[in-house]
């Protein structure tokens, strides 16, 4: 199965790297390095990640945890299309999920 990722998911993981690399590069790059391997691995087990029930609409989505982080994304066809990467710390009110 393919991975593809969002302009967004791919702006949410800049920014976390950015974040990450302002206070300690060395642990940005891990950071960096081990979200991909963490999403490659979807690749080969697509459903591995549970679904998640406190985004609307609930069951649609599912999620991988790094550290403080959510990956969400949706299972297509031949496609896992991760659509944020999102910091659990943050209020989980102002997910936006666009497609």
């Amino acid at each position: 199965m393919r991975v593809e990722w969002t302009e967004q998911s791919l702006a949410d993981l800049d920014d976390a790297f950015a974040y990450i690399d302002d206070r300690n590069p060395e642990a940005a790059h891990k950071f960096f390095r081990g979200m991909f391997k963490a999403v490659k691995a979807l690749s080969s087990f697509p459903e591995m990640g549970p679904l998640v029930y406190d985004l609307d609409p609930p069951g649609v989505y599912r999620q991988l945890v790094r550290g403080h982080h959510r990956v969400f994304y949706r299972v297509e066809q031949n496609v896992v299309l991760v659509l944020r990467v999102w910091d659990a710390r943050r209020n989980p009110n102002a997910i936006n999920i666009t497609e």
